[in-house]
């Protein structure tokens, strides 16, 4: 049989995949790294808290993660060419410019 082509491969290919973590672990982790860093454990737990907060706040504005409860979550589903990302179906451009920097504008490509 002749070998499929990408696109044939990718639209037959299928993908379902869910993380959660726990925010308390996250901090607790976040917090031992900041005291193997020298820190003491007051500043190294509230530095924990800021860092984790801001973590789930940065990837729920770009869509990449949600709040479940106590949880840091994310789902990802792949089927037939399209993806959809804790609910919202995506082309794989789409999703890629997620992840990918915007190209620059035509004036200010190199010539």
């Amino acid at each position: 049989a002749a070998p499929k082509s990408f696109d044939e491969i990718l639209n037959s290919s299928t993908m379902d995949s869910k993380l959660g973590i726990p925010v308390a672990m996250a901090r607790h982790l976040m917090t031992q790294v900041s005291q193997l860093e020298g820190h003491d454990p007051e500043y190294a737990a509230s530095q924990a808290v800021r860092k984790v907060d801001s973590f789930a706040l940065m990837g729920q504005s770009y869509g990449l993660l949600t709040r479940d409860g106590d949880n840091i979550v994310s789902s990802a589903q792949f089927s037939n060419g399209k993806i959809t990302l804790n609910g919202k179906t995506m082309t794989l451009e789409q999703a890629a410019s997620l992840f990918l920097p915007a190209p620059p504008p035509e004036r200010m490509r190199p010539q």
